[in-house]
């Protein structure tokens, strides 16, 4: 059951803690506010209420690291390349392995990707470690955008105690116990929706290739 969203719009009028570790959100006021943790404040850029950062992205086979402008997006559950960066970069063909299928499902409907992995992604001076992530075939719709490389999602900023500061125009970001974790994905295959009055039928809707429901 989801009621609603809370965005950008109301998260910029304070300073939002997220303690991913103890399941616990924080909010305080901006004025006066400041830091006192041990994180690394990172700035972001804000465009029509949307955090973003510059970071650099590690390949496998290549030794420079390529930059990208990538949004912050609590919501996202694997972080995911816009469909124009992987292709320029041709990330998914450098990957060790990958699957491809159905990778989100949200407002702007389905969502498709080949899901994979690359060397390393940065955060501030974090390194990322050989993450899963989502290499976007979409042809349209927000995956689909030039204009910036992809999406950071919560299987990045779980990893860490997060402080998003709109007003300053910058986070933080702290270590938390799952960050040397490694990242993991479906190791089944199978996409359902559920139907019926109860939503008690499940009927697969998408099966991903490479996988062992394939």
């Amino acid at each position: 059951r989801k009621d609603g969203l809370i965005g950008g719009d109301l998260l910029a009028s304070v300073v939002t803690c997220v303690d991913y570790e103890r399941e616990r959100i924080t909010f305080r006021d901006t004025a006066g506010y400041a830091y006192e943790g041990v994180g690394e404040r990172i700035p972001v850029q804000i465009f029509a209420g949307h955090l973003f950062l510059e970071t650099d992205v590690l390949l496998h086979g290549v030794e420079e690291p390529v930059r990208g402008l990538f949004m912050l997006d609590t919501g996202v559950r694997l972080s995911v390349f816009n469909a124009p960066f992987s292709k320029r970069h041709a990330l998914a063909e450098q990957s060790p392995s990958t699957v491809e299928g159905v990778t989100g499902f949200g407002l702007g409907g389905v969502s498709r990707g080949i899901v994979g992995r690359v060397r390393g992604v940065r955060l501030g001076s974090f390194l990322i470690e050989n993450p899963v992530v989502s290499f976007s075939t979409d042809e349209g719709g927000a995956l689909s955008d030039s204009s910036f490389s992809g999406i950071v999602g919560a299987d990045f900023l779980s990893r860490f105690h997060v402080v998003l500061d709109y007003a300053r125009s910058e986070i933080y970001l702290e270590k938390n116990r799952s960050f040397g974790e490694p990242f993991e994905f479906d190791m089944c295959g199978i996409r359902f929706e559920m139907l019926g009055e109860r939503f008690d039928v499940f009927r697969v809707f998408s099966v991903f290739g490479g996988s062992p429901a394939a």
